[in-house]
């Protein structure tokens, strides 16, 4: 297994201080310790479970591939060529310096991350009254923000040794909710109905009825929902 390297963000930073406007660079070479790697895959469940690969279905991670992107900071600082994945079990930004595994400790430093047409944000959102924070996919922007959250379960085995029947292996599940919101606020989560929608948009109702009535979107379709939100955020302009 690959070394897991950790690497602090504020130690990242300084490095560009120097740089006001946007500059290809390079992850310095001394900011990162090495851990020992592990024979086994460590996941920080209630649990505190030490899997062997073999017994692992699925993947922690966003991407099957890792992905070239780019990483903007504080001060408008750039790495390019960034090569990344999130890590959606562990709600961890990873990434990839000469041939070692990293990973961001003060993701709240990042502006955003790019890889193609897609941008990547670490934000606050409410879940049970409680406030947290992930890494979210921006999916539409504006007045009122949409965003994608993505999650990663662990299934345990569901093996019966008495009858010997189910599953031996422990096995990773992923799902995603949709977020709207100010740019500067916390984000809500919405339910892909027009109920849960017009309840988050509390403005303009009539027009987005309409809107929704026209076009006939289905707002379980990621597309229509984007399409509203961006057409939400054009009305009185």
């Amino acid at each position: 297994m690959k070394l897991l390297i950790t690497i602090a963000l504020g130690f990242l930073l300084p490095v560009f201080a120097f740089a006001q406007t946007e500059e290809e660079t390079d992850v310095p070479q001394n900011v990162y310790i090495n851990i020992p790697g592990r024979s086994m895959i460590r996941l920080e469940a209630s649990s505190g479970l030490e899997i062997p690969k073999s017994r692992l279905k699925g993947t922690p991670y966003l991407f099957e591939e890792w992905r070239t992107g780019r990483l903007v900071v504080e001060g408008n600082r750039v790495v390019n060529n960034f090569t990344f994945n999130l890590n959606v079990y562990r709600n961890r930004l990873d990434f990839k310096h000469e041939g070692d595994l990293m990973s961001i400790t003060q993701p709240e430093r990042m502006v955003r991350l790019e890889y193609g047409d897609r941008i990547f944000h670490y934000r606050s959102y409410k879940e049970r009254k409680k406030t947290k924070d992930a890494y979210m996919e921006l999916l539409a922007d504006g007045p009122v923000v949409l965003y994608k959250r993505f999650e990663c379960k662990l299934l345990e085995p569901s093996y019966n040794e008495a009858l010997a029947v189910g599953d031996r292996n422990y096995r990773l599940i992923h799902h995603h909710d949709y977020y709207l919101g100010h740019a500067d606020k916390l984000l809500l989560e919405i339910k892909t109905k027009k109920r849960s929608v017009l309840k988050a948009l509390p403005n303009k109702k009539d027009k987005v009825r309409k809107y929704l009535k026209t076009n006939g979107l289905n707002l379980k379709d990621e597309y229509d929902l984007i399409r509203l939100i961006r057409y939400y955020n054009t009305i009185g302009e």
